[in-house]
C-alpha cells in the first residue's frame, strides 16, 4: 500500500473506558487507512495486531482497577495495523483525562515506518548507508565507541543547525542538554562493558540541543554496527515537537475543562442556595439528595435530616416510588409545566403547593430529578376572593339581565298596542289630515323606542358575554340583498342612488352567523342613508387580506365627520356631536354593537371620513367557505323572496347569445320585468344592431361564433371613442377562471354575471349599471307568479333539478320546449367533442364544452354541466391523460338526459282523455300500489301508476311519481296516503 504521510505528522485518537473510539482525526485516518465513520464506537483494538488486540481490554482494566500506568503518560514503540491488514511500527503516547464523571484516553500516534526503513537501509553497506544518509529525511548521526561524531547527514544539519565539518570528531554530547550531556559517556561505557541495552535497539524520548541552545524533544533510536574491527553507533532522530505540543494542548484543555466544571459546580450550588423557590433533587428511586435553604424553610427540615429520605415524606397521602415519573409527566403535560399538590411540613401541617419537576438521564444510566416547589397558600386565598367576587358579579349581571328582559317585555306590550291601534286609527276615513300626521308621529316614535330597547338589550348581552354567534351555512349575496330591501326603499324615498357590488370571483356560500352580519350591515347602511341628503350609498364586498376573510365597505356622500368625531364614533351612547343627535336622533349604540359583533367574528372595523364630503366605514370578518352539497340558509331566496324583485326602471336591452335555449331564458325573464329585448346571435350581429338602434344596456355572452364577446366589446368601445355617454356592457360567462374575469374587464366590459344566471342578482346589477337618466319608470307593480305546470316533468326528474329550473324559467311550457330543443341539438355533442380532441383542435373543443356547460346549467341538467366543467379544466390545463374518462362520463350523462327528455310529453289538459272516475277501481289500484311499494318492487309499481293516470291524470300523480323515480318508497307511501285522504274528503 502506497501511503504519503506528512513529515512529523502526529495522529490523535480518543477512546472511552471501554476502549471504544470517540474521535479519530484526519492524520489518524491517513495513518491507518480508516475513515472516522468506519471506526466510530469500534473497539480501538481493531488498530492492533495480535497479541495486543486480544490483551488490550485487559490493559485498560488493570489501569482502571490497579491504576497501573503501563503506557499512560510515557511514550513507547508498539506495532499497529492498518485497514488493509498491514502492520507498521508506531510511537504511542497516552494521556488520561476526566471531564466531570467521564473518563477519556487520548492517544498520540507517530508512524515510525520511515525511520525503521532508514535503520534497515543503514545495515546493508557503508557505501549505501552514506547515500542513504545524504538523502534521508530523518537526522542521522554516527559515532564511534568513544562517542565522537563520525558522520552528520544533511537532515541533521538542517534540524540541529550545525554543519557536518563543525561537529565531526567532536563528542556527541555537544548535542545534548544536561543531564544527558554529562552522563552520555557513562551510558556508552556501561553498554560496552556490560551490554546493558539502555538506549540500544529501542527508541526513546529524549531532549536534543541545537546550535542556538534551544532544546527540542526527539525520538531517538540507536543501532550498533561493526565497521571492521571498530564498533559504530547510528542514531536516528525524529522531531516530536508537534506531538509534544499536541499533548501539551490536550493537557491544557483537560485542566481548563476541570476548571470550568469546578466553576459550573460552584455556580449551580450558588443558584440552588439563593433560589427564590424551594429546590430539592432526587435519584431514580425518589431519594432526596439536595435540599436548598428555601426548601428547608418551607418544610421545616434541615438538609442533613431530610437527605437520604424518600420524597413522599414531603407530601400528604401515599406516594409510591413509581409515581415520581408520573408526577414529572403530569407536570410536563400541564400548560405551566407543573401542578398543584398538597405538601406537608415536618410538624405535619398541610399546605397547598405548586411543583414543577425536571428530569435528566445521563449516559451512564444515572437519573436526576430536580423539583421546584413553592407555597401557594396566599395565592389560593386570593383566588377564593376572586371567585367570590366573580360569583357576585355574575349574580348582579343575572339580576341586570332579568331586569332588562322584564323591562323589554313590559315596554313592548304597551308599545305594540300603541302601534297596532295607531295603524287602525289611521285607516279611519273620518281622520283629518292633521290628526293623521300626528298618528304617523306616534307610530314612528314608538318604533324608534322599540329599536332603542333592542340596542340596550344587545349591549347588555355583549358586555355580559352571553351574546353567542351561530355557525351555519348561508348564501351571502342573497342574505345581503334580502337585508337591504327595506333600506333600498328608504334610499329611494330620499332620491339616493343605492348599489351593492359583490365581487363575482368570490364564492357565494359561507359558514357564519348571517343574522348578526345582517344586523351590522343594516345598522351601518342605515346610518349612511340617514346622514346622506343627496348622492350615493354603496356596499362593496371583496376578499380580505387574510385567509377566510371578507372585506365589507359602506360608502356614502353624506355629512362626513371630523377626526375627533371619528375617534369616538364606536363608543357607547356617543353621537358625533350634540347637534347630530338633535337633528338625526339616535343613541349611538348601533356602532358600538357593530364593533363588538365584528370583533366576535375575528375582524376589525374602521372609518375614513371627511367633513362635508362623505364617510367610508369598512370592516372585516372571518367567514370560511362552506363545503359543497350541504343545505344553506337563503339558498332559496333567489327563487322565492327575491323572485318578487321588481326593476324600478325598464330598459331597451340588447342580448348577444349564440345558444337559443340560453337566449330564450334571458329574454323570457327580462320581458317578464317589462324590459324590451333584442337578440343577437353573435358579436357581428351585436355590433350591427348597436349601430342601428338605441339601447340602454348590452348583455354580452363571452364565447360566441363568428366574433366573440370580447372582440365585439372592444369594437363597440372604439365606436364610442368620441362619445361621453358609453353604453353599459355586462358579460355573461360560464367560466370560473380568474384570467377570464381579467380579460372581460380589459376588453371594456363593466361587470360580469356568471352562468347559470342568478336573475335576481342580474336584475339588481342592471339597475346599478344603467345611468339614472336612462330608461322608463316601471309602471307594473307586481310580477306574474310562476305558471302552474300542467306538464308531467317526472320523466326528467332523474336528470334535471326540475323544481329549481321552474323557479328560474317561471314558464313550464317554455322550459319543456327548451329541454326538447337541447335534446335535438346537443345529442351528438360528445361525438363531436371526441373528434375535435382527437384532431388536437383544443380551441374548438373548449368552445363546444363551454357552450354545452352554459345551456345544461340553465336547464338544471347538473350532471351534464358538471362533466363539462371537468373537461374544460383538463383542456385548460393541457392535461389529456384524464380526458378519456371524463368524456365517457359526459357521454353517459348526456345520453341519459336525452333519453329522459325524449319521454317528455307536452300536452295541455284538454288533450288528455281521462276515464270516467270509478271510486272502487281507483281505491283498489291505490291499495295495489301501496303493496308494490312495500315490496320495494319498482317494476310492479310502473304499470299501476299508468293505470291510475287514466283515472286521475298525470298532474295529480306527479308528486308520487317523482318520489318513485328517486327510489324513496317511504315518501311515495306518504304521498299515496295523502291522496287517499284527499279523495275521501272530496267524496264527503
Amino acid at each position: 500500500m502506497n501511503r504519503k504521510v506528512l513529515k512529523n505528522s502526529v495522529g490523535s485518537i480518543t477512546i472511552d473506558v471501554k476502549g471504544f473510539i470517540k474521535s479519530f482525526d484526519p492524520i489518524a485516518e491517513d495513518i491507518f487507512g480508516y475513515k472516522f465513520h468506519e471506526v466510530m464506537n469500534q473497539n480501538v483494538s481493531i488498530l492492533m495486531p495480535e497479541p495486543y488486540r486480544s490483551h488490550h481490554n485487559d490493559y485498560l482494566h488493570r489501569y482502571l482497577v490497579d491504576n497501573n500506568a503501563h503506557i499512560i503518560g510515557q511514550g513507547r514503540e508498539l506495532p499497529a495495523m492498518r485497514k488493509d491488514g498491514s502492520t507498521f511500527p508506531m510511537w504511542l503516547t497516552v494521556n488520561h483525562v476526566k471531564i466531570d464523571t467521564t473518563s477519556l484516553f487520548i492517544g498520540s500516534i507517530f508512524d515510525l515506518s520511515a525511520q525503521k526503513e532508514t535503520e534497515r537501509e543503514l545495515s546493508r553497506s557503508e557505501e549505501f548507508s552514506r547515500a542513504v544518509l545524504d538523502t534521508a529525511v530523518n537526522p542521522i548521526i554516527t559515532i564511534d565507541a568513544k562517542g565522537n561524531i563520525k558522520s552528520f547527514n544533511k537532515s541533521a544539519e538542517t534540524f540541529l543547525g550545525y554543519l557536518e565539518q563543525d561537529v565531526v570528531g567532536k563528542n556527541v554530547n555537544i548535542l545534548m542538554p544536561e543531564p544527558y550531556h554529562s552522563m552520555h559517556d557513562g551510558y556508552l561505557s556501561n553498554y560496552l562493558s556490560s551490554g546493558s541495552p539502555k538506549i540500544i535497539g529501542t527508541g526513546r524520548e529524549v531532549l536534543a540541543r541545537r546550535k542556538d541552545g534551544r532544546q527540542v524533544p526527539i525520538h531517538l533510536s540507536v543501532g550498533e554496527m561493526n565497521m571492521g574491527e571498530e564498533k559504530m553507533f547510528v542514531g536516528i532522530m525524529t522531531d516530536i515537537s508537534e506531538q509534544k505540543a499536541v499533548e501539551q494542548e490536550l493537557l491544557h484543555h483537560r485542566e481548563k475543562l476541570e476548571e470550568l466544571v469546578s466553576i459550573a459546580t460552584k455556580e449551580v450550588e450558588a443558584i440552588i442556595e439563593t433560589a427564590a423557590n424551594g429546590i430539592f433533587t432526587m435519584d431514580k428511586n425518589g431519594i432526596i439528595m439536595v435540599f436548598n435553604p428555601l426548601a428547608q424553610e418551607l418544610f421545616g427540615w434541615q438538609e442533613h435530616d431530610i437527605v437520604g429520605r424518600h420524597f413522599s415524606t414531603l407530601f400528604a397521602g401515599d406516594c409510591e416510588t413509581d409515581s415520581l415519573l408520573a408526577l414529572n409527566n403530569a407536570a410536563i403535560s400541564d400548560r405551566q409545566k407543573g401542578l398543584e399538590v398538597t405538601a406537608k411540613n415536618k410538624q405535619g401541617r398541610l399546605f397547598p403547593a405548586f411543583i414543577a419537576i425536571g428530569h435528566q438521564e445521563f449516559k451512564n444510566g444515572h437519573h436526576l430529578f430536580v423539583a421546584f416547589i413553592r407555597d401557594i397558600t396566599e395565592q389560593k386565598r386570593k383566588e377564593a376572593e376572586l371567585k367570590l367576587a366573580k360569583e357576585s358579579a355574575e349574580k348582579a349581571a343575572k339580576v341586570k339581565s332579568a331586569f332588562l328582559a322584564n323591562m323589554s317585555h313590559e315596554i313592548r306590550t304597551p308599545m305594540n298596542a300603541i302601534i297596532g291601534f295607531s295603524d287602525i286609527i289611521k285607516q279611519s276615513k273620518e281622520l283629518s289630515p292633521q290628526l293623521s300626521e300626528y298618528m304617523d308621529i306616534i307610530v314612528s316614535s314608538s318604533k324608534s323606542l322599540l329599536s332603542l330597547i333592542d340596542d340596550i338589550l344587545d349591549v347588555s348581552k355583549l358586555e355580559s358575554g352571553h351574546y353567542t354567534l351561530d355557525n351555519v351555512c348561508f348564501h351571502l349575496p342573497n342574505a345581503v340583498a334580502d337585508s337591504m330591501k327595506m333600506l333600498h326603499h328608504k334610499a329611494s324615498e330620499k332620491g339616493l342612488s343605492f348599489s351593492i357590488h359583490y365581487d363575482t370571483r368570490l364564492p357565494k356560500r359561507f359558514i357564519g352567523d348571517p343574522n348578526r352580519l345582517r344586523q351590522i350591515l343594516v345598522n351601518l347602511v342605515g346610518n349612511a342613508i340617514k346622514f346622506t341628503e343627496k348622492g350615493t350609498v354603496s356596499i362593496n364586498i371583496l376578499k380580505g387580506d387574510k385567509q377566510e376573510e371578507l372585506l365589507f365597505s359602506i360608502t356614502d356622500t353624506g355629512i362626513g365627520m371630523t377626526e375627533e368625531q371619528i375617534n369616538v364614533v364606536f363608543d357607547s351612547f356617543v353621537q358625533a356631536d350634540s347637534s347630530i343627535s338633535r337633528r338625526f336622533g339616535g343613541t349611538g349604540l348601533g356602532t358600538t354593537i357593530c364593533k363588538q359583533l365584528v370583533e366576535m367574528m375575528a375582524g376589525k372595523i374602521w372609518v375614513r371620513s371627511e367633513l362635508g364630503k362623505g364617510t367610508k366605514v369598512s370592516f372585516t370578518c372571518r367567514l370560511p367557505v362552506s363545503e359543497k352539497n350541504i343545505e344553506c340558509l337563503y339558498d332559496e331566496l333567489t327563487s322565492d323572496k327575491l323572485s318578487d324583485y321588481i326593476s324600478p326602471r325598464v330598459f331597451r336591452i340588447l342580448v348577444a347569445e349564440d345558444i337559443p335555449e340560453n337566449a330564450t331564458l334571458v329574454m323570457l325573464r327580462l320581458e317578464q320585468q317589462g324590459h324590451s329585448v333584442v337578440w343577437a346571435k353573435n358579436g357581428i350581429e351585436a355590433i350591427d344592431l348597436f349601430k342601428q338602434n338605441s339601447f340602454d344596456l348590452i348583455l354580452m355572452d363571452v364565447m360566441m361564433p363568428v366574433m366573440d364577446g370580447l372582440d365585439a366589446t372592444r369594437h363597440i368601445r372604439q365606436l364610442e371613442i368620441n362619445s361621453s355617454d358609453k353604453i353599459p356592457i355586462i358579460a355573461l360567462t360560464a367560466s370560473v377562471f380568474n384570467e377570464e374575469y381579467e380579460k372581460c374587464m380589459a376588453s371594456g366590459m363593466d361587470c360580469i354575471e356568471a352562468k347559470p344566471i342568478d336573475f335576481n342578482h342580474l336584475l339588481m346589477t342592471i339597475e346599478q349599471c344603467v345611468a339614472a337618466h336612462k330608461g322608463k319608470s316601471h309602471t307594473k307593480m307586481t310580477i306574474e307568479p310562476t305558471i302552474e305546470s300542467t306538464i308531467d316533468f317526472s320523466v326528467v326528474g332523474s336528470v334535471a333539478d326540475v323544481s329549481a329550473a321552474l323557479r328560474n324559467w317561471r314558464d313550464p311550457l317554455t322550459y319543456a320546449q327548451a329541454l326538447q330543443s337541447f335534446a335535438s341539438t346537443h345529442a351528438d355533442d360528445t361525438k363531436r367533442l371526441t373528434q375535435l380532441i382527437k384532431d388536437n383542435n383544443d380551441t374548438d373543443a373548449y368552445l363546444l364544452t363551454h357552450a354545452l356547460k352554459g345551456v345544461s346549467g340553465n336547464l338544471m341538467l347538473l350532471d351534464v354541466a358538471s362533466s363539462c366543467i371537468h373537461i374544460n379544466h383538463e383542456l385548460k390545463g393541457n392535461n389529456r391523460s384524464k380526458l378519456t374518462d371524463k368524456l365517457k362520463s359526459l357521454d353517459v350523462f348526456l345520453l341519459k338526459a336525452v333519453n329522459a327528455i325524449n319521454k317528455l310529453q307536452i300536452a295541455s289538459p284538454q288533450d288528455v282523455q281521462l276515464k270516467t272516475y270509478n271510486q272502487t277501481a281507483v281505491f283498489a289500484l291505490l291499495e295495489q300500489f301501496q303493496q308494490s311499494l312495500e315490496l320495494l318492487n319498482p317494476d310492479d309499481v310502473e304499470p299501476v301508476l299508468k293505470e291510475l293516470e287514466q283515472y286521475l291524470g298525470a298532474k295529480m300523480l306527479s308528486p308520487i311519481k317523482q318520489e318513485v323515480l328517486r327510489y324513496d318508497f317511504d315518501a311515495a307511501l306518504e304521498k299515496v296516503q295523502e291522496l287517499q285522504a284527499h279523495l275521501l274528503n272530496d267524496l264527503e
